[in-house]
């Protein structure tokens, strides 16, 4: 039901998915959108296209050749005209995109996914031993977030124990709630120490050989027949370790939320735990933890009857298609049981993300591991702590709770 103190309408022309109302209001703000201008122009950022519904969304995901990357993910830029691709193989367009996801793909292959799982079933139980008999907790940054993050720098062959620098990084640029330019800059800032400590992981690689992990693979990865450039090993290290460290952090702090005040999907959940594989991927569509990204358009062309002129950006509200009644069958019910689910949370052809699978794991397992041993757990509603800019990730920072403690798993 739309706020009183809220003028959605009024959002929606002038939208800005950077403001504290887009978060606050993303559901009401789709709404609207979907309904009356589903492919609405704003001014903010130097104007861009906002896509809305799921078919309009679809018709540009998949249109590699009219949607480009070369203006980067996000609105703003995350680079300037001419620079080289920030995060790689993300900021690429097909098919140059695949020269460097193929050096990925096995890290997060069926197979290797398979390999990595009992370590994140027992990181998973570790970490919830160290809060299990106090009775209380913050399930976003006591388990998601040190998980994720061990399991990510295992993945690229970092120290582990480094985890809880790349936490405070990320946490800082995501509670600091700074004009996006700024934002922007401070971002790029932070990077420096990691790119020294990727640099020094390749120089450790180099006289001391580990096999596996993302290190290893790109010293030894040729593209086009040659070593990959210190900045393509930069980049392709910069995409990884973000990408996963906040992606399955969002979307489990909003499951978190959600089964908390609903206790009976909680409960039918924990019962019949063979639903869990399913109740992501509901999860996933309901609470799409990105609710969107940016393309450019390298012609004339248009979208849903609206002409979009070359060099226009488009932003792809994946949050709003999931929730698309043309698409979904009644979008707001959370169901577990939903049957197709075809959301676009991981995005669709060229650009599937390639972590998806790894959060899916990761979600299973936190969910299973939660569920089994605080069963009754109750959020504390005056601590819950949003992302406040969530154009690009949408969660919460902190989830804290109470719950009868328990004894450790060992």
């Amino acid at each position: 039901m739309q706020s009183e103190a809220f003028d959605v309408a009024a959002f929606a022309r002038r939208f800005d998915h950077h403001a504290r109302e887009y978060s606050d209001h993303l559901n009401e703000i789709f709404d609207h959108m979907r309904e009356r201008c589903p492919v609405a122009h704003t001014d903010a950022y130097g104007g861009f296209w906002v896509l809305t519904r799921y078919e309009d969304v679809m018709r540009v995901v998949r249109d590699d050749e009219t949607f480009s990357l070369r203006a980067g993910m996000s609105i703003p830029s995350n680079r300037n005209p001419g620079d080289p691709p920030t995060f790689l193989p993300g900021d690429l367009d097909p098919p140059e995109s695949f020269k460097y996801r193929q050096i990925l793909e096995p890290l997060v292959s069926p197979s290797a996914l398979a390999a990595l799982h009992p370590f994140v079933r027992q990181t998973a139980r570790e970490l919830v031993d160290g809060f299990i008999d106090k009775g209380e907790a913050d399930l976003v940054q006591d388990l998601a977030v040190p998980l994720t993050a061990i399991v990510t720098l295992r993945l690229a062959g970092l120290p582990e124990a480094d985890w809880p620098h790349y936490v405070a990084e990320r946490y800082e640029a995501n509670s600091d709630p700074l004009p996006p330019e700024e934002a922007m800059r401070r971002v790029m800032e932070r990077f420096a120490w990691s790119r020294q400590a990727f640099l020094d992981a390749r120089e450790r690689q180099r006289e001391n050989p580990v096999e596996g992990g993302l290190v290893a693979r790109l010293i030894e990865a040729r593209v086009d027949g040659r070593e990959l450039t210190e900045a393509e090993y930069i980049s392709m290290m910069i995409n990884f370790v973000v990408g996963g460290l906040e992606t399955t952090q969002a979307l489990l702090g909003s499951s978190w939320v959600y089964l908390a005040r609903n206790p009976d999907q909680r409960e039918d959940l924990r019962q019949n735990p063979d639903l869990m594989p399913a109740a992501v991927e509901e999860m996933l569509r309901c609470f799409s933890p990105q609710p969107g990204l940016a393309r450019v358009a390298t012609r004339d062309t248009e979208v849903g009857g609206q002409p979009i002129r070359e060099g226009e950006k488009v932003f792809m509200c994946w949050a709003s298609a999931n929730r698309d009644a043309a698409k979904f069958d009644d979008p707001y019910r959370f169901d577990m049981r939903r049957k197709p689910n075809r959301h676009l949370t991981f995005g669709t052809g060229a650009h599937l993300c390639l972590g998806r699978n790894l959060t899916r794991l990761e979600a299973q397992i936190c969910m299973s591991e939660v569920l089994t041993r605080l069963p009754e757990y109750q959020a504390v509603e005056e601590g819950l702590e949003r992302i406040p800019d969530s154009s690009t990730l949408y969660g919460y920072l902190s989830v804290p709770v109470t719950f009868t403690p328990g004894g450790k798993a060992g």
